[in-house]
């Protein structure tokens, strides 16, 4: 089969139309969401963005329309402290149209993400894997895609990826209200302080996250290939030790061939 018609293939397939419909789906939540706030033009230009992103599974739609989303939430703060327009502004908390907002944002991303794994690539582009032509000289060809396969797509992933959005656009909104309220940073401003206690916890999320990614990826090493990391750390930590009982075990037996030993 040529690339071509597998990427027909990947496109018509039931998983990569699902996760589709559910982009288009996640917009429009997006779309009625932002509509709440009264800024139809902004929500009818986010929803431009969008649109590209359910019309193609290009890699870099969904962190346009992330930068979309910012911008206009830039703008429309920017316009309700300064222009006193009344569509935003503090309204004590953040609303229930707010976190539907972020939720279905999420959605589209990750559902986006998904869909392009199943037509594109699910893995960082390897430029190793390409296709060569049978005859001499070998030329190398276009770069061999690795994609999910279509089969794997079952009702209950895309269940539980509905089931854990509100998951976690309620913890964001816990995360948030704690970050309205910063500890007292010796005198620090509330925007400061706001600012490093996000970017302490981010952090530390991170750490804790990559040392449990790095804890299960040894667990699944084979014993052997396990033993030979030990190996290598154990020399790194002990080498000089062991250059210097080497020494003195070659000096030993130098010594000993020579007749001088006791």
């Amino acid at each position: 089969m040529s690339e071509a018609a597998a990427v027909k293939a990947a496109r018509a397939s039931p998983g990569a139309r699902q996760y589709q419909a559910l982009c288009g789906l996640f917009l429009g939540a997006m779309f009625l969401a932002d509509l709440q706030q009264g800024a139809l033009i902004l929500s009818l230009l986010l929803f431009l963005v969008g649109s590209l992103g359910v019309l193609s599974p290009g890699r870099l739609l969904p962190i346009l329309l992330l930068i979309a989303i910012a911008c206009l939430q830039l703008f429309k703060q920017f316009s309700a402290r300064r222009l006193g327009v009344p569509w935003l502004g503090d309204r004590g908390g953040i609303q229930a149209d707010e976190i539907f907002f972020a939720l279905a944002a999420l959605g589209y991303v990750v559902c986006h993400y998904r869909w392009q794994g199943l037509v594109q690539n699910i893995l960082p582009v390897d430029r190793r894997r390409r296709e060569y032509a049978e005859r001499w000289p070998r030329r190398s060809g276009p770069i061999l895609p690795q994609r999910r396969p279509a089969e794997q797509v079952t009702r209950l992933e895309i269940t539980l990826l509905v089931i854990s959005l509100p998951i976690w656009a309620l913890s964001a909104h816990l995360a948030w209200t704690w970050l309205r309220f910063p500890p007292d940073l010796q005198g620090w401003r509330p925007g400061p302080a706001r600012l490093l206690v996000a970017v302490w916890a981010v952090g530390t999320a991170l750490l804790l996250t990559r040392a449990l990614l790095a804890y299960w990826r040894r667990r699944q090493d084979a014993p052997a290939i396990a033993g030979l990391v030990l190996q290598d750390i154990l020399w790194k930590e002990t080498r000089r030790e062991q250059r210097r009982i080497s020494r003195w075990l070659a000096w030993r037996r130098i010594k000993d061939s020579k007749g001088g030993g006791t």
